[in-house]
């Protein structure tokens, strides 16, 4: 087992048991490797040492119950280990520089500390020539409509980032998906998109509200009203990790080769976004406006 996959092993292990009183001791021992080991594999990849990984995802995990659901703050706390409230109210000040009773009153956007993945490397597996494994991955493409309805959208984005991994490469990109994750209310969580704005193409992060909302725009985010529009879903269904590369091209190809005439429709993405995004339960998908002709 290589570095990578062990720590991604470790992150599993902690993301499934954050409830629990973790130590190296015992996560080394899971993995089955040594302290010295892991300890220094997880700080090498994840970029931060575990003792920290535990500590900022358990009270970022707190924080959405404060957020979503009517639990007393003391329980909360005791639920994910501090000894009490006071303890626990310290620590989320010293993270989130607000208390757990202002946030769960005021709603306000925090920096979430997200969870981290480790990108493993494998070998892709051939069958035949590339043309043949395109046209597998493609005929699994589903195409769906959708209607989103009128929204406000909350974005973020960097000058030069065209795409997921180049944004997902800037400074603060994980405290800012973070953050976003802690907006409450959303029409379905966070979103990558990209923005055509008189020809010009801006890739962005963000959320999805109510057009009717009227709550805090986070610092560094613009607030775009987006009309109600219909759009086309193509879909893979989930796969393997060592097959992202092959998806999300088939996903693309499909997307290009679809004729929008034969529905008696043409792109409408001159003043709508085109969407994209990774679910577990749904695999990779791309969302492209479109309307009426």
């Amino acid at each position: 087992m290589d570095w990578k996959e062990c720590v991604q092993k470790m992150i599993d292990y902690i993301e499934n048991n954050l409830k629990e009183d973790l130590t190296l001791s015992e996560v080394s021992m899971n993995i089955g490797y040594s302290q010295f080991y892991c300890s220094k594999a997880f700080h090498a990849q994840a970029g931060i040492c575990m003792k920290d990984y535990i500590r900022m995802r358990r009270i970022s995990s707190a924080a959405l119950q404060i957020r979503d659901t009517q639990k007393r703050i003391l329980d909360i706390a005791l639920e994910y280990g501090y000894n009490s409230q006071e303890a626990f109210t310290r620590s989320f000040i010293d993270v989130f520089d607000i208390t757990p009773a202002a946030y769960r009153r005021l709603q306000k956007p925090i920096p979430l500390f997200i969870r981290r993945y480790v990108n493993t490397d494998h070998q892709h597996n051939k069958i035949g020539d590339d043309f043949t494994m395109q046209e597998k991955y493609m005929k699994d493409v589903k195409v769906t409509f959708i209607t989103k309805p009128a929204r406000r959208m909350l974005v973020w984005y960097k000058n030069g980032a065209t795409n997921y991994h180049e944004l997902c490469d800037t400074e603060g990109a994980h405290e800012i998906w973070g953050l976003m994750e802690s907006i409450k209310g959303t029409l379905g969580g966070v979103i990558a998109a990209w923005l055509n704005e008189n020809g010009r193409t801006r890739y962005v992060w963000g959320v999805e509200m109510p057009a009717d909302y009227k709550g805090p725009i986070p610092d560094g985010f613009e607030c775009i009203d987006t009309p109600e529009c219909q759009y086309v879903k193509f879909c893979h269904p989930p796969y393997e990790e060592s097959e992202h590369e092959e998806v999300t091209e088939a996903v693309w190809n499909k997307s290009e080769l679809w004729n929008p005439k034969d529905f008696n429709m043409e792109w409408n993405d001159a003043s709508n976004p085109v969407y994209e995004d990774d679910r577990a339960d749904e695999g990779y998908l791309v969302l492209k406006p479109v309307k009426k002709i």
